[in-house]
């Protein structure tokens, strides 16, 4: 017997025997341990396991009273010792049979530390699901290029479900990193991923999430041994906010060092009275250097200002401020470094930067001002002869709406020389034309109360002419302080004109395709009705009469069966791609397995596929349960599946796969026919999209549709929510086509 177990010998309900552990661990003597019977020994129990203590005794014992059949298994309950100390116990308890008379041996062990151990783990187990689940950082183990685990806040960061990122290859994977960040990702894909090598790896880099964001995240990584083999702890951390922000920010600091450097006026950014900023222009009107002031002062700037203009108060905001505050403006002379004087404007200005107290002067030199002036009377030259050649009028009035000034466009528009128009109130014009004067007013109106003015288009009639159309638009702006209103007007008749002839040509076009759909719909039904006939007599022909029938009118029967059965065919496919552009296609959905749909499509097929000797190769599960219309998905299968049997020359191999992926089902099929071109692959799914085929070899052009088929499949599929592809390497390459749809999905 191991020394660490309690052995403790009952019977005829008492304590006859116990070994010394039994004592060690209860802390009582062997006299008082024999002299407890089960009310007694009871007591020993903590009192929140008696219950559970006391119904194992009994089912011990059985109901009746008497010993079970078979013993107990082991129990786990706490004991109070002697000294009031509670313990685990694991208590197992085994019949025999004592001088004639039956007993229990009840042996017991301290599991107190395993208790202890258990509890500890499932509190590092909360804490390591709290870790987990906590949307803070994402966190994922890597191992052969393969996501192992990935917590939920992963999945959130890619919007991408989990389970599916589970599922990507590399490839997939690659995929979703911002090309400009997929290099470093390959890098450090290559690096040893060996726990011993010590590997690690922090960077920042940029992922496409499902609905097409760009997320910026920061990556820690290191090796690890995850069952048993290397792999990679992944962190990303989402930082988009904040490189945003940084981005933002180096941005703004960029165009104010551009603008500042490129200002024809100096510009100085003192912060606690010291210089932190100092462009080109400000170092060449005092004509230092920029690293000669990169240590100046307020102060210093003050001692380089003219004796008799060095006030107090110049360079300088008012104490009480508020930040920003408005400019002050300051005009005195300066001694260069060169002793020369200059005469400069200061504009000063208090701005937030970082809390400290800054300031910001505009230094403008006088003789450079005059130079700046020559140069905008230049402009305005400039600009006189751009408005001039404008094709458009413009009109410039003062607040009151008085006309100022108009172009030469402006008389050739409205048929009016220039002097009768200057200097007219704007009411006064339009009232000489035979125009919307209500709507020309409300825009003068609204663009004087500070409202958004869009082009607005009216007709204008000026007496005996033919009316024209003009598009018409205000804008408030302001010339040497003065604010203005400027009128802009484009002659737009020709426009007006072709819109009207456009409007006219498309309510021809759309009647004409209505009696396009029209014609069509209803000579499909008027040939529907006779080629019904024509099919099922040659049918009943060939099935019930065939050895009444001689060879030749056999044969010439055959032919009218076969030409029946396509015409029939076409008439339904057309029949239905009208159904589809009326909107009457409907979906009679319900529970059905598509592999068996397959298999039935298969078999429809049989003949054409062992005529042509086509290996066909099947990749499916046993069943695959989705909510669809069946008579619907079996047309679009076998629809695929003759066209792949068409396209493919005799002896070819055709492979259809069937797979669940999250919640849809994906279709493929694969032939090794003649392929597809980058110039076909837009045709496929359109409607009438039929692509010649005479010159294959191996295919047989009579077996060429209306190019309605797959149309129809289309729009099969996309009501049913799924979607429908292609896809080939080109000419003589084969071709596969897919299809998804939703396994449970209720679409009205």
């Amino acid at each position: 017997m191991h020394p660490m177990v309690a052995v403790i010998l009952c019977q005829d309900g008492m304590m006859v025997h116990a070994n010394q552990p039994a004592i060690d661990m209860g802390g009582y003597s062997l006299n008082e341990l024999k002299g407890m019977g089960k009310q007694k020994g009871i007591k020993i129990i903590h009192p929140e396991d008696r219950d559970t203590f006391t119904a194992w005794l009994n089912e011990l014992h059985g109901r009746s009273g008497k010993f079970a059949r078979k013993n107990h298994q082991v129990h786990d309950c706490r004991i109070i010792t002697k000294e009031g100390r509670m313990k685990w116990m694991s208590i197992s308890a085994r019949k025999l049979t004592l001088d004639g008379k039956r007993a229990i041996l009840v042996n017991a062990v301290d599991i107190s530390e395993m208790k202890k151990l258990d509890a500890g783990l499932v509190e590092k187990q909360q804490i390591l699901d709290i870790i987990m689940e906590q949307d803070l950082v994402g966190i994922s183990i890597l191992q052969d290029n393969q996501f192992k685990f990935m917590n939920k806040y992963s999945g959130e960061l890619s919007g991408f479900p989990v389970e599916e990122i589970k599922e990507w290859s590399p490839d997939q994977i690659y995929k979703k990193i911002h090309p400009d960040d997929l290099p470093i990702i390959l890098k450090n894909a290559k690096r040893p991923h060996d726990p011993k090598t010590g590997y690690t790896s922090r960077f920042n880099y940029r992922i496409i999430t499902k609905p097409g964001k760009i997320t910026w995240l920061q990556h820690y990584g290191k090796a690890i041994t995850y069952n048993g083999r290397p792999g990679v702890l992944l962190l990303n951390v989402d930082i988009t906010e904040k490189e945003n922000a940084l981005r933002d920010l180096e941005s703004s600091e960029k165009k104010f060092r551009l603008i500042a450097e490129n200002a024809v006026s100096g510009i100085i950014i003192t912060q606690n009275k010291k210089i932190i900023f100092i462009n080109n222009q400000c170092a060449t009107i005092f004509g230092y250097t920029i690293d000669e002031m990169a240590n100046w002062t307020r102060e210093h700037l003050r001692m380089k200002i003219h004796p008799d203009d060095r006030r107090k108060d110049i360079l300088t905001c008012p104490k009480d401020c508020k930040v920003p505050c408005e400019h002050v403006h300051s005009a005195f002379r300066i001694i260069a470094k060169d002793g020369k004087i200059k005469k400069l404007d200061g504009f000063t200005t208090c701005i937030p930067i970082k809390g400290d107290h800054t300031e910001l002067t505009l230094f403008i030199d006088n003789t450079r001002l005059k130079n700046a002036l020559d140069k905008v009377k230049q402009s305005e030259s400039k600009y006189r002869h751009i408005i001039e050649s404008s094709p458009a009028a413009i009109i410039l009035m003062n607040t009151k709406g008085r006309i100022l000034d108009c172009n030469k466009a402006t008389s050739n528009i409205f048929n009016l020389p220039k002097e009768e128009i200057i200097d007219k109130k704007f009411k006064e014009f339009h009232q000489d034309l035979k125009m919307n004067r209500g709507e020309i007013t409300k825009l003068f109106n609204d663009i004087m109360s500070g409202a958004e003015s869009a082009p607005v288009e009216i007709e204008i009639t000026e007496g005996d002419h033919d009316s024209k159309w003009v598009s018409v638009n205000f804008r408030r702006i302001q010339i040497n302080s003065h604010e203005m209103v400027q009128m802009i007007i484009h002659d737009i008749t020709s426009q007006k004109m072709l819109e009207m002839v456009l409007e006219e040509e498309i309510i021809k076009l759309r009647d004409l395709d209505r009696l396009r759909r029209n014609l069509i719909s209803n000579a499909a039904h008027e040939l529907k009705t006779p080629l019904v006939s024509i099919y099922s007599a040659t049918d009943f022909l060939l099935k019930s009469l065939q050895h009444e029938i001689g060879d030749s009118a056999k044969n010439i029967i055959e032919i009218i069966y076969k030409g029946g059965r396509r015409m029939k065919s076409l008439v339904d496919e057309i029949l239905e791609a009208s159904r589809i552009e009326a909107g009457q296609l409907h979906l009679n959905k319900t529970s059905m397995d598509m592999v068996d749909l397959v298999k039935q499509s298969i078999n429809y097929l049989e003949y054409t596929i062992t005529e042509k000797n086509h290996e066909i190769i099947k990749h499916m599960p046993a069943k695959l349960h989705v909510i669809a219309d069946k008579v619907r998905m079996e047309q679009v299968i076998t629809n695929l599946v003759s066209n792949a049997i068409n396209n493919t020359p005799e002896g070819g191999k055709i492979t259809i796969e069937l797979n669940r992926v999250a919640n849809s089902v994906v279709f493929s099929i694969t032939d090794t026919g003649v392929g597809i071109t980058d110039d076909e692959l837009p045709q496929l799914f359109t409607q009438f999209g039929t692509i010649e085929r005479d010159e294959w070899e191996g295919t047989n052009p009579e077996l060429g549709g209306t190019g309605l088929g797959l149309f129809i499949s289309k729009n099969i599929i996309e009501i049913h929510g799924g979607l429908i592809w292609a896809e080939s390497e080109g000419r003589n390459k084969g071709a596969t086509f897919k299809f998804t749809i939703p396994v449970n999905r209720d679409i009205s």
